[in-house]
């Protein structure tokens, strides 16, 4: 197996990972998925590297922006009962 296939099959395992953990929505990571397949079939071809990861760096922009929207949503913490101190 070449380093670029390697590499893209580490990709597959942490794309299943952050489904698994629910990290980003099923649009998000099957756009993902989607722009990993092209990777694929264009490596497969040993075609041009040239803007290869660019649409995939735009989505792994996305997921990690409504990923991080959520989180501010959902705090670690739940607050304080009215008759708590805070911790």
């Amino acid at each position: 197996m070449t380093r670029v296939r390697a590499l893209l099959a580490e990709a597959r395992g942490q794309l299943d990972l952050a489904r698994a953990l629910g990290y980003a929505t099923r649009r998000e990571l099957d756009a993902l998925y989607g722009a990993l397949e092209q990777i694929e079939d264009k490596t497969e071809s040993q075609g041009s590297a040239l803007g290869l990861f660019d649409r995939l760096a735009g989505l792994f922009d996305r997921a990690e922006a409504s990923s991080n929207a959520s989180e501010e949503k959902s705090p670690t913490r739940p607050p304080a009962l009215p008759d708590q101190a805070p911790i």
